[in-house]
């Protein structure tokens, strides 16, 4: 992805909380509203399926539902960011594949920590995902420290090596560490937080 494109990838990223029903099922009479509510707001793009939006609770079924629902109502309104990332890479390249082909502006792959914390392993992850799609893809990394996280030289490995690679979603709250990250990433891709 070219340098100019990932600047778009900037601003406030609302996570989309998933409601649920008592019987446990998606409550989606009230996702709907909420979307709908939340392309009305001041923020950048819309990102169901990380970790506030419980993809782990839910079925590579119900989660394209989900991709579904928000291509319908955030189009053209709002950079929607399917989180696509999931226990097991098979499932990540699916719903990866489904979310680009209902017109996801990108996808969100968390890091995975099923695997190998070997940053070899990780790299193999993504590339795979890289490889299947043609849309934006971002790097999620929830927890910003530890073996299954991602370092400013991994980061720039994975800039150097993948073609639609155009942000991280990074949280930390170690300073010395961001500030490590955005002098070695920020003129490529986006950090968002």
């Amino acid at each position: 992805m070219s340098n100019e494109f990932h600047k778009k990838y900037r601003g406030v990223v609302a996570p989309v909380l998933t409601p649920f029903k008592e019987d446990k099922s998606i409550d989606f009479p009230t996702y709907e509203k909420f979307v709908d509510w939340l392309c009305e707001q001041k923020l950048n793009i819309l990102f169901p399926m990380g970790g506030s939006g419980e993809y782990q609770t839910l079925s590579v079924d119900e989660r394209k539902e989900i991709i579904d629902t928000v291509v319908n109502i955030s189009k053209g309104r709002k950079l929607f960011i399917a989180g696509t990332g999931a226990s097991c890479l098979k499932d990540t390249i699916e719903l990866s594949k489904y979310a680009e082909k209902k017109g996801a502006d990108g996808v969100g792959v968390v890091m995975p920590t099923d695997i190998s914390d070997e940053k070899n392993a990780l790299f193999e992850y993504y590339k795979a995902v890289d490889d299947v799609i043609s849309i934006p893809m971002m790097v999620y990394d929830p927890r910003g420290e530890g073996p299954h996280s991602a370092s400013p030289e991994w980061m720039r490995c994975l800039i150097d090596e993948l073609k639609n690679l155009v942000a991280i979603k990074y949280r930390t709250v170690n300073g010395e560490f961001m500030g490590s990250m955005a002098r070695e990433i920020a003129a490529d891709i986006s950090i968002l937080s």
